[in-house]
């Protein structure tokens, strides 16, 4: 039997419809990024306070980040079926006389309501309905993903880590449900809890260890913390079970790429930059092979070609041409997203391959390692 208590009720109560309480400000140190804004609950009477901007997007999540677009794999496969993995003590929360089925159509009705808000951009109103729900059954593990989804497309990054951390320890909870695991660890991240969110990512693929998405999160956790050879080894569990993903095969040929800048053994060395090379080639021929493209796969590819002094087959010439014309892809497809967690933009990038190829073309000048700066931003192949 599960007693709630107090904690959950607080940080639901956060923009309950007519308590006039919505977040407010709490500064939470990012790495990389000084301070981000979240929210915290509590705040006006009366009308609720604006929420503050989402936190930055995690560079090297690529499309796997939490959010509207994934909300429904992180979701039951059945939509608005109430949860049997929690077992509580809370048989009428609101003290309604209705029956079993009557209480089942209402959570059923609720959630559906949840799911369609979040899909459609508005999580104010789909934590309204999976609240609703949620009050109707305790039970309802879904109720509490899109509340934490909600919160979570808000900013609120600090209710949605509590909320989950008291969630993931009821019993028949934690051991039942590996994508609470997966929010939590992404909670974490954005509350700049780097080993908290790689110990939630590990407890997730330790109960699901089919789980992609919970490999790719914890081997791009990994990689950030400056642990490589662990990040490569997450990765590639993550391809080996979701090779279709272009973020997936991005991310591993990162790790590859960042691999190779501290090997030195020039036969390893070449072997890491050829894996990330395939990483990269996978990602953008999967990707146009369904109709669509990827371009964070370009711009990987591109920096690949740049940062090598010497590539496997390929001569300086060739290297650089093969750079550019990757990032005039990348530069072509529009991308507005991230693109990845280099310090480098698309722009520096192509003029340091256009110099060095101008410094190959001149008489005289081999150009082989030459012109590796001068740019703005330089790339960083070490781990952020």
């Amino acid at each position: 039997m599960i007693r709630r208590g107090v904690c959950l009720a607080a940080i639901l109560v956060a923009g309950c419809p007519g308590s006039g309480q919505g977040p407010s400000s709490r500064r939470v140190a990012a790495p990389g990024d000084g301070e981000v804004q979240v929210g915290t609950a509590g705040g006006g009477e009366g009308t609720a306070a604006a929420p503050g901007p989402p936190a930055p997007p995690d560079p090297l999540v690529r499309s796997l980040r939490e959010g509207l677009d994934d909300a429904s794999e992180l979701l039951g496969d059945a939509p608005g079926a109430p949860s049997d993995d929690v077992q509580s003590d809370d048989a009428d929360p609101l003290g309604l006389e209705t029956s079993a089925a009557d209480r089942d159509e209402a959570v059923r009705q609720a959630l559906e309501r949840a799911r369609s808000r979040l899909a459609a951009g508005d999580p104010q109103g789909a934590a309204t309905a999976a609240r609703a729900a949620f009050d109707l059954d305790g039970r309802s593990v879904e109720a509490i993903k899109i509340l934490v989804l909600s919160y979570l497309a808000r900013g609120w990054d600090l209710e949605a880590r509590r909320m989950l951390s008291e969630v993931t320890g009821w019993n028949g909870v934690g051991e039942k449900s590996p994508e609470l695991w997966f929010l939590l660890g992404r909670a974490h991240e954005r509350t700049a809890e780097p080993d908290q969110a790689i110990a939630a990512y590990q407890q997730a693929t330790r109960l699901k260890p089919s789980y992609a998405r919970a490999w790719n999160n914890l081997g791009v956790a990994l990689l950030r913390r400056g642990t490589v050879v662990r990040a490569v080894e997450a990765l590639e569990t993550a391809v080996s079970l979701d090779g279709d993903s272009a973020a997936i095969q991005t991310n591993l040929g990162t790790a590859y790429r960042r691999s190779a800048v501290s090997e030195n053994r020039p036969t390893q060395k070449a072997a890491l930059l050829r894996k990330a090379e395939k990483a990269y080639q996978t990602a953008i021929d999967g990707a146009v092979a369904r109709g669509s493209s990827y371009p964070p796969a370009y711009f990987d590819l591109a920096l690949l070609y740049l940062e090598a002094k010497t590539f496997p087959g390929l001569d300086d010439g060739a290297r650089l041409a093969a750079a550019t014309r990757n990032l005039e892809k990348f530069q072509q497809l529009g991308w507005t997203g991230d693109v990845g967690g280099d310090d480098i933009d698309v722009e520096a990038a192509l003029q340091i391959a256009q110099r060095q190829q101008r410094a190959l073309q001149s008489p005289g000048v081999k150009g082989k390692g030459k012109d590796r700066g001068g740019a703005k931003k330089q790339p960083a192949p070490v781990e952020k």
